[in-house]
């Protein structure tokens, strides 16, 4: 989807290596896979939406914050600065069902998210996470 806001830039943090570690169907990390590039690698960035979608399209991971040293630890991140906030919409319940698999609930549909008052005074833009799928959409505002 496209960028709808352009006259301000932000602070968010973004990690272009993370892109040579994730599975391109699904848009995670493998088991035993290099989380280490998702946890470092992060850089404290300004820029306009253009540019921060540009990113994200190509695949680099975005963070709201300026992180401290640039690394995402358990219990141990903090921020430095905020300038985004991002919605991820994933359509999906709390727990598993009997097979151990996540459960679809489907709560907002990309359709829709013009009608939404926060959407119309504050999107910058949408885009679809790497798991969405026709059946299950999932996004991030």
């Amino acid at each position: 989807m496209a960028p709808r806001a352009e006259a301000m830039d932000f602070f968010f943090s973004c990690n272009e290596e993370v892109k040579n570690y994730i599975n391109p169907k699904s848009g995670k990390i493998a088991a035993g896979g290099n989380f280490t590039a998702f946890n470092s690698n992060w850089e404290a960035k300004q820029n306009d939406i253009k540019t921060i979608a540009k990113l994200t399209v190509n695949g680099a991971g975005l963070c709201a914050w300026h992180l401290i040293g640039g690394k995402r630890s358990k219990g141990e991140t903090n921020a430095i600065k905020a300038g985004l906030i991002i919605i991820d919409i994933d359509n999906q319940a709390d727990g598993k069902d009997e097979n151990g698999d996540k459960i679809q609930k489907q709560e907002l549909d990309v359709k829709d998210i013009d009608t939404l008052e926060i959407c119309q005074k504050y999107l910058s833009f949408a885009y679809y996470s790497p798991s969405s799928t026709p059946t299950w959409p999932r996004f991030r505002l």
